[in-house]
């Protein structure tokens, strides 16, 4: 079974090649997948290679309950 870690955006980074090569450097040495859920609409993960899930913003949650859907190309409406 794969691990997670998980990413929350709220508001745009200041440098998101150097935290999508820490996240990429992270995912690799703990074999973990990455799970980005964002309010923005430009994260910048995506031109790295990531998924990013959008959170919808009259959502309180943001996926703090563990309930946002994720998307995998194996499994399309997994649940964490």
């Amino acid at each position: 079974m794969l691990s997670r870690i998980g990413v929350r955006l709220a508001e745009p980074l200041d440098n998101p090649a150097r935290a999508a090569l820490r996240l990429a450097a992270a995912a690799v040495e703990r074999h973990v997948f990455p799970v980005i859920l964002s309010r923005i609409d430009q994260s910048w993960f995506e031109c790295f290679g990531f998924r990013v899930e959008r959170v919808p913003p009259g959502d309180e949650s943001g996926g703090q309950d563990g309930t946002a859907h994720v998307l995998e190309p194996h499994d399309h409406h997994r649940r964490l």
